[in-house]
């Protein structure tokens, strides 16, 4: 890109929210964590955080409820 050329617009600035965090997982793995939490009625996020918080012992923090196989 030259110097006269303008650069595409970046992502927006979003303030006042968590910063996001990465983690790999394998897709296979994530298709079917995505599946099983939206039949569950919940998504992979609130897993996530559930998960973290009852590791951290946050008062009142359970582990989310397991799929049957």
């Amino acid at each position: 890109m030259n110097e006269t050329a303008k650069r595409p617009a970046g992502r927006p600035v979003t303030t006042g929210t968590t910063p996001k965090r990465g983690i790999r997982v394998p897709g296979d793995e994530w298709a079917e964590i995505i599946r099983s939490a939206r039949a569950a009625g919940t998504d992979a996020t609130s897993l996530t955080r559930a998960f973290y918080a009852w590791w951290l012992c946050k008062p009142g923090a359970k582990l989310p409820k397991r799929p049957q196989p």
